[in-house]
């Protein structure tokens, strides 16, 4: 009895961190379309202001400006300023490392809380 409480204790631990890793602001920030479509104009036209980005995009610039900042937020963007304009670029190296980061921990822990039932 111990140990199935014990087992489940750590199911739940183990279920409790893969939640955690899905509800994290990387994949907030990519649950919503119109960042993905600012991701792909700064994949297609590379580092650009906001004013460059809304050219290629139909929402308001305010609309843009918020969800630059969850992106940035998220670790997603960098962010440097040019006289009065902020330059906003992918950060390539974060997303592939938050990437692995993701498949890592779940590929460690779904043996615990999925384990297999053949």
């Amino acid at each position: 009895m111990h140990i199935l409480i014990e087992n489940q204790l750590t199911r739940e631990a183990a279920a409790n961190k893969i939640l955690d890793v899905i509800d994290s602001e990387f994949f907030k920030a990519l649950a919503e379309p119109v960042r993905i479509e600012i991701i792909k104009v700064l994949l297609l036209y590379g580092p650009a202001d906001i004013n460059s980005i809304s050219k290629h995009m139909p929402q308001d610039r305010s609309v843009i400006s918020k969800h630059l900042q969850i992106l940035f937020r998220a670790d997603l963007l960098n962010c440097e300023k040019s006289g009065r304009h902020r330059i906003y670029s992918l950060k390539a190296e974060a997303f592939v490392g938050q990437l692995e980061k993701i498949f890592t921990t779940v590929q460690k822990l779904v043996a615990c809380c999925c384990p297999s039932t053949k």
